[in-house]
């Protein structure tokens, strides 16, 4: 948890850099291009191109940390889920008490009107009643923020993940 968390602010880091060295090549090298190209007569001014070309090297590096940061967000926050599920059993010392809790969230129909997107990883399991988030491949479990509750039930239960959606297969 400690190495996420240091990657996902190295990730801020660098995206803010960016920025700003963008932020400062607007501020004083366009100025000091468009002060040049007055005073030179060089037809051969490559300012213009160095200029979209840093402008394309900072919006891909933007565009890649910020997909590395929210695929990181995602996995933190299932990774939270699972030592929530830890933490409850060691504080109960009930795992089938979470289990039968999980059961009921799952089976539950309704979705809930005060959840959105940006709110959906604080809860127990997905408010909105996702389907990705009950699918267990590697590209599903990369974009879900929890994971799935049939896999969940199994670790608590020491069951197969089989078995579990089995015996829910007709809520997930």
């Amino acid at each position: 948890m400690t190495l996420i968390s240091a990657l996902l602010g190295a990730v801020v880091i660098v995206q803010l850099l960016a920025f700003r060295a963008l932020i400062t090549y607007l501020r004083f090298g366009a100025i000091g291009a468009a002060t040049k190209s007055r005073r030179s007569s060089k037809k051969n001014d490559n300012s213009a191109l160095a200029v979209i070309v840093f402008l394309a090297v900072v919006a891909g590096l933007g565009a890649l940390f910020s997909f590395i940061g929210r695929l990181s967000l995602l996995a933190v926050s299932r990774t939270r889920e699972y030592f929530a599920d830890a933490r409850a059993v060691e504080l109960t010392r009930n795992p089938s008490g979470l289990a039968s809790a999980l059961r009921k969230i799952v089976t539950s129909s309704a979705k809930l009107q005060t959840a959105n997107v940006a709110t959906a990883h604080l809860f127990i399991s997905d408010p909105l009643k996702r389907k990705i988030n009950n699918k267990t491949s590697f590209f599903a479990s990369l974009w879900s923020t929890h994971p799935p509750i049939a896999m969940r039930i199994s670790i608590l239960e020491n069951r197969t993940l089989t078995e579990i959606e089995a015996e829910l297969s007709d809520y997930i």
